[in-house]
């Protein structure tokens, strides 16, 4: 890509049918570069004049999108770049910050994670994702996300907020974050507890439609 851009800079400046620029697109990718590899990428693509703080249809930035898809390396690399402003900025439609964000898909995961009728390979799907989303919480902490930017109204709202105030003593000292691996483990604990909780509420389930049941 360098040496194609090195030909035609104007390929920094492509819209996706989003009008997301390219740093829109790098976040959207699943997080198997490297750190050193997705520094780099944006270097260059800074270089080339693409707004790292540019929206698209929906007002979100590349930090927003990188939120939503557990791109961690992108939000890490990103924070590095940007003023406070630009981290806790909100979106077209809800004035939604990237913290507000990744609590928000978080949340999804762990609903649909817990529901009975998810399917087994969406269940693989969402417990992969899991871990990143963590650390993308974890990033922005580091980096000053404001907590109280979170709205507080409804349930769904104050549980989204615990899900993010849980990560606030596990933040990483440091950015980038090198490895995944701490925090892959606790994703699998967590996740095996609520295979644990699920179990549990299935046999009182049937406990309780057994002794309901009329005997002959």
């Amino acid at each position: 890509y360098r040496q194609l851009i090195q030909r035609d800079s104007t390929l920094a400046a492509e819209l996706s049918p989003m009008s997301g620029n390219l740093v829109h697109v790098a976040a959207e990718s699943p997080s198997v570069y490297s750190q050193q590899f997705i520094e780099s990428y944006i270097d260059l693509l800074v270089a080339n004049g693409v707004d790292i703080e540019a929206t698209d249809i929906l007002g979100c930035t590349p930090l927003h999108t990188a939120a939503s898809k557990g791109s961690h390396r992108v939000a890490a690399s990103l924070c590095h770049r940007l003023a406070a402003a630009g981290i806790d900025r909100g979106t077209l439609f809800g004035d939604e910050t990237p913290l507000g964000v990744a609590a928000r898909q978080l949340d999804d995961d762990i609903q649909r994670l817990e529901d009975n009728n998810t399917e087994q390979a969406e269940r693989d799907r969402l417990g992969d994702r899991f871990s990143d989303l963590i650390l993308i919480i974890r990033v922005l902490l580091l980096a000053g996300a404001n907590i109280s930017l979170l709205p507080t109204a409804t349930e769904e709202d104050r549980r989204r907020r615990q899900l993010v105030l849980a990560e606030c003593n596990a933040a990483p000292n440091e950015l980038p974050i090198p490895d995944r691996r701490p925090a892959t483990i606790e994703a699998q604990g967590r996740l095996q507890k609520m295979k644990e909780q699920r179990d549990r509420h299935k046999r009182r389930q049937a406990t309780r439609e057994a002794n309901e049941a009329p005997t002959a």
